[in-house]
């Protein structure tokens, strides 16, 4: 792994740990678990749409975090 890399990871990391718990959770069960949305709105007994705007509000958070 180049120092690039371990850089990268700790930055993401640092930024995970800006999110909510809720909003964390969301992204580690659709990106790193391969939950789909509908997958997910099963799963947690939400509507697909709310689904759809909490991961995106995360990641738009996330984006912010990295800049």
């Amino acid at each position: 792994m180049g120092g690039d890399d371990h850089l990268d990871r700790i930055r993401v990391a640092q930024a995970l740990k800006a999110l909510s718990p809720e909003e964390r959770k969301l992204l580690e069960l659709a990106y790193f678990q391969g939950y789909s949305h509908s997958e997910l709105a099963l799963l947690l007994g939400w509507p697909l749409g709310t689904v759809k705007s909490r991961i995106r509000r995360a990641l738009a958070k996330l984006e912010g975090k990295l800049r």
